[in-house]
């Protein structure tokens, strides 16, 4: 049986102007599942990066 290692985290952006976000994180693969509210596809460890400063834009709460 072959198990694969996997690393759960939950991310919150300071100031709090977005939602939080968790990630299933699958190191031997280098493959990331983001979880709701973001989309679930797989991404590769490389578009990381861009893929939350992409989901933070889109759910920026206005701030005052």
């Amino acid at each position: 049986m072959h198990l694969q290692r996997l690393v759960s985290t939950e991310l919150r952006r300071y100031p709090v102007d977005a939602p939080r976000i968790v990630l299933g994180i699958y190191p031997d693969q280098q493959l990331v599942i983001p979880h709701a509210p973001a989309c679930t596809q797989p991404l590769r460890f490389s578009a990381l990066d861009t893929f939350l400063e992409r989901f933070y834009q889109q759910h920026r709460r206005g701030t005052s």
